[in-house]
């Protein structure tokens, strides 16, 4: 009888226009809004989901958003959104410099394949997750 295969316990989780990505190696949970193709309709959207009173510094002309809120004790939650697939990436971008500073890992040459693999992490979880 063959055996069912677990998924690993990163496995991305979407509703409606949201993934959630947990990084369980460096800890970092993430939100990555799609399909929303204006910016003004992602703040609002975001900050529905945000603790009352978050405001989101967005403007009409952004093409994308990354942005982490701190809470405390329970960690940060990192927030991405691109209008569409090339201004994802860009943010994915911003979002793997920053974790990497974050968790103390140098930004430069040296570490340029783990910046590399992280950024492809982030954005295979955002393409196979389920639609």
């Amino acid at each position: 009888m063959p055996t069912q295969k677990c998924p690993p316990k990163y496995v991305s989780k979407r509703y409606k226009n949201i993934i959630h990505i947990h990084d369980p190696l460096l800890e970092q949970s993430y939100w990555v809004f799609i399909g929303i193709k204006k910016a003004l309709l992602f703040k609002k959207e975001a900050e529905k989901l945000m603790p009352k009173g978050t405001v989101l510094d967005v403007d009409e002309f952004q093409s994308g958003k990354f942005t982490v809120f701190d809470f405390g004790p329970k960690g940060t939650l990192g927030i991405i959104w691109g209008k569409d697939k090339e201004h994802l990436i860009h943010e994915l971008l911003h979002a793997t410099i920053w974790i990497m500073g974050k968790r103390g890992i140098p930004i430069n040459q040296e570490n340029d394949e783990i910046m590399a693999y992280y950024q492809s992490f982030l954005l295979r979880e955002v393409e196979r997750s389920p639609r």
